[in-house]
C-alpha cells in the first residue's frame, strides 16, 4: 500500500475506534455538500502529498476527514442548531489523534490533527467539521521503498 493508504487506513481505525459506541464508519471517499442529508456520513480522502523542504527523506501526507452530520433540508428560521455536538465531536477527534498518533509501519512515522473547520450544511447550520489530519512517512522517491 502507498503511505497515503497507509496513512488513510490508519485515520479509519483511529474514528471507528474513538466512535465505536455512536457505530460510525469511515468511508474513503471525499463528501459531497448534500451529503448528510440522509444520516450521519463520515469520510476520509487525500488532500495532498509532499517533500518536506527540510527533510527531504520525509514525506507530509494531509488528508481529509470529513464529520457531516444529519440535516433537515427544509428550511425553518424558528429551529436552532447547537454547534456543541459538532465541538464535541471535534475535541473527541483531537484527543484521539493525541493519544494514537503512531504510525503502523516502520515506513509511517505518525499523525496529528492540524485543523478544523466546521462549514455550513446547505440549510446554514453547523453540523458538521471537516479535519485536516498531517501524516508523515518515508519519502520512497528519496530513500526507497
Amino acid at each position: 500500500m502507498s503511505s497515503e493508504g497507509d496513512i488513510r487506513a490508519r485515520i479509519k481505525s483511529v474514528v471507528e475506534a474513538e466512535f465505536a459506541a455512536e457505530g460510525w464508519t469511515v468511508e474513503d471517499t471525499k463528501l459531497l455538500r448534500a451529503h448528510g442529508k440522509d444520516g450521519l456520513r463520515v469520510g476520509v480522502s487525500p488532500v495532498r502529498s509532499r517533500e518536506d523542504p527540510k527533510i527531504v527523506v520525509q514525506l507530509n501526507v494531509e488528508t481529509l476527514l470529513q464529520v457531516y452530520l444529519p440535516f433537515d433540508w427544509e428550511p425553518d428560521d424558528t429551529k436552532t442548531v447547537d454547534p456543541a455536538q459538532i465541538e464535541g465531536y471535534g475535541q473527541r477527534i483531537r484527543d484521539a489523534f493525541r493519544t494514537q498518533s503512531s504510525g503502523t509501519t516502520s515506513q509511517f512515522w505518525g499523525l496529528r490533527v492540524s485543523s478544523i473547520d466546521y462549514p455550513d450544511d446547505p440549510t446554514g447550520n453547523k453540523t458538521r467539521l471537516e479535519a485536516t489530519i498531517l501524516g508523515y512517512a518515508d519519502n520512497t522517491a528519496t530513500i526507497g521503498p
